[in-house]
């Protein structure tokens, strides 16, 4: 026999609850709390094998053992009998064989996992050395902090069924961790081979499986570890996220002053950034349910209706969704939704506060930083806005465009200068372009930086971020430089950039008359989620009076993909927001009606569908 028939022995234990691959317990987590996730064999299994008894009389001994960690910490968790780390898991007694731990951090988990991942699989791997730079390499550019690497227990007496001890094999997997924490400083080695010894009382007779009692001191283990943790205590804890007040209930905003307005452009400024005490930040992060004011009065125009900004997630402590509105009553609306390790930037058009004219305020679900920066205004006399059918400018990864001359991988640093005025449909005159920015293929976490060309400078700012393989876009409104360009600079990363024109601003007798931006207060459109078990794929048509300036949320998406919004009848296919499995993602677009009145909203996935409305473009006079 061989070293490969431990998976004999190691898929013993009690009857799982589950076959889910992916199984996330909330417990009572309260909002905000920080996203943990746990990743295991069976040796962990028994977190969900097994039930317990927490003492309490008015409570039955049927409580979930994993809610000794979920009811402080958001727990992604999965542990599956026979799963290995790289190599193919083997089938289990449970029937099925489950995605050994490096596919499941690129696939289902991708994006999910937070700053600490905590890992007990292995058992069932002969050599785990050259497994542990692949799925420590995988963790840390997915943008997790820590992995905590349990010990394997090599003071079992239990022999491989070739007569080898198993003790040998697992202290060889001890060596290989203690070798490898030396490489990698986000590796924590946390032994539980050690901590195990003289408890004989925890294990099976293999003495590697957990009994009840086994289980729930195992949870209690990982759980003060975590709590000694300063990337999850220190960065989301409430005495950190202060920033802000506690938020009022959610009600009709009131009527906003219906003055028609056009754009004027500026090079982007930062008027918030709550990691940085001089801009905001002083108190920490914004907490959960909290909302802060923005006082952006010196950045815009004195008679400036609505504000144009970008609104950027940053570090985010659970999922959530930030909420723009002038600072009265609180609307239903939402404008960024994130995700824990992802950070999200979007553009948002926002009227004002009318008693303190350049105040926003910002409300958050999750607690997270927020960093903000104006890029124009909508005021009396400004520019018009003039619609073109969506048309793909660039393309530097190779693909069909306008401007074919463009080519390449961005990576840190590296400028982008991209033609506008006097190309394709914008003309000469232009003042600025309404596009969307996408990061395209990134191989790892990017961020780009749209501003008026051509490139120099680049401003402290952001317009899209994106984490490691996954593309993300977001709406852009751009102000043209002096020579009619837009310069993307990337802050970070390696990726291709796409950008689709989907309008300009601009005057003139020869442009007609155009559009002005009328602002009325955030409505909620649409909600698939409510009244339906779930959105299918198919289109959904949603009428309008005019052209509006719409937030679309893709929500609780099931798969990669994207979502596009267009004019009933129209032939347009250029997607606007990017699915994720689990996930929620939002962007920014202005869309006229269509064919009987209505706007086409498709999902190529299936997702629900969240539609928010925030004003319209209505025609000029003259």
């Amino acid at each position: 026999m061989t070293r490969a028939m431990l998976v004999v022995a190691l898929v013993l234990g009690g009857v799982a609850t589950t076959t889910a691959a992916n199984t996330s317990t909330a417990g009572a987590t309260p909002p905000g709390a920080a996203r943990v996730t746990l990743i295991g064999d069976s040796t962990m299994a028994a977190l969900r094998w097994y039930k317990w008894d927490d003492g309490d009389p008015d409570t039955s001994a049927n409580n979930d053992i994993r809610e000794i960690i979920g009811n402080t910490y958001d727990l992604l968790f999965s542990a599956e009998s026979c799963r290995r780390l790289v190599a193919g898991s083997c089938r289990g007694r449970e029937g099925y064989t489950p995605s050994s731990t490096l596919p499941l951090m690129r696939g289902d988990f991708r994006g999910q996992m937070g700053k600490v991942v905590v890992l007990m699989a292995g058992y069932d791997d002969v050599n785990i050395a050259a497994s542990i730079g692949p799925v420590m390499q995988e963790a840390i550019a997915q943008g997790v902090e820590k992995v905590v690497w349990l010990t394997y227990r090599s003071s079992t007496t239990y022999r491989l069924p070739d007569g080898t001890s198993a003790a040998n094999l697992y202290q060889e997997h001890n060596d290989a961790l203690t070798a490898a924490a030396a490489q990698y400083p986000q590796l924590d080695v946390l032994d539980w081979n050690a901590y195990t010894v003289g408890h004989p009382e925890w294990f099976a007779n293999d003495d590697i499986h957990l009994t009840p009692a086994g289980a729930v001191d195992l949870t209690q283990f990982i759980k003060a570890k975590l709590d000694t943790m300063d990337v999850l205590q220190g960065r989301c804890s409430a005495s950190n996220a202060l920033t802000g007040r506690p938020s009022g209930p959610i009600g009709t905003p009131a009527p906003v002053t219906a003055v028609d307005a056009g754009y004027v452009a500026r090079t982007p400024v930062r008027v918030l950034d709550t990691r940085d005490p001089a801009l905001g930040g002083a108190a920490g992060k914004v907490g959960a349910g909290r909302t802060v004011t923005v006082d952006a009065a010196a950045t815009l125009p004195a008679n400036a209706t609505a504000a144009v900004m970008t609104v950027t997630a940053v570090d985010p402590c659970a999922a959530g969704f930030l909420t723009v509105f002038a600072c009265d009553v609180r609307p239903e609306t939402s404008n960024i939704n994130y995700d824990v390790g992802r950070d999200t930037a979007g553009m948002v058009i926002t009227a004002l506060d009318p008693a303190h004219t350049g105040n926003v305020c910002i409300h958050s679900y999750a607690t997270t930083d927020i960093v903000v920066d104006v890029v124009g205004a909508f005021v009396p006399g400004g520019d018009t806005f003039h619609a073109m059918e969506p048309t793909r400018w660039t393309d530097t990864r190779g693909g069909p465009s306008l401007l074919t001359n463009l080519r390449g991988t961005a990576v840190t640093g590296a400028d982008l200068t991209i033609p506008m005025a006097g190309v394709g449909g914008v003309p000469a005159g232009a003042s600025a372009v309404w596009l969307n920015l996408t990061v395209a293929d990134p191989k790892a976490a990017t961020v780009l930086t749209a501003y008026p060309g051509p490139c120099g400078t680049a401003p402290t700012a952001s317009t899209v971020n994106a984490i490691a393989g996954r593309s993300a876009a977001s709406s852009a409104i751009v102000g043209l430089g002096p020579d009619g360009s837009i310069c993307v600079h990337t802050v970070a990363g390696s990726s291709g950039i796409v950008t689709d024109v989907a309008g300009w601003f601009g005057g003139g007798a020869s442009a007609g008359p155009g559009l002005r931006y009328r602002p009325h207060p955030p409505t909620r459109l649409l909600d698939t989620r409510i009244g339906a078990s779930k959105a299918p794929s198919a289109t959904v048509a949603l009428p309008l009076a005019t052209t509006a300036v719409l937030n679309v949320t893709a929500a609780e998406s099931t798969a990669l993909g994207y979502l596009t919004v267009r004019p009933c009848g129209s032939s347009q296919t250029s997607s606007l927001v990017n699915t994720a499995g689990g996930q929620n993602m939002a962007n920014l677009t202005a869309v006229g009606p269509g064919a009987g009145g209505q706007v086409c909203i498709t999902p190529y996935t299936p997702t629900h569908v969240v539609v928010d409305s925030f004003g319209d473009l209505v025609p000029a006079a003259g």
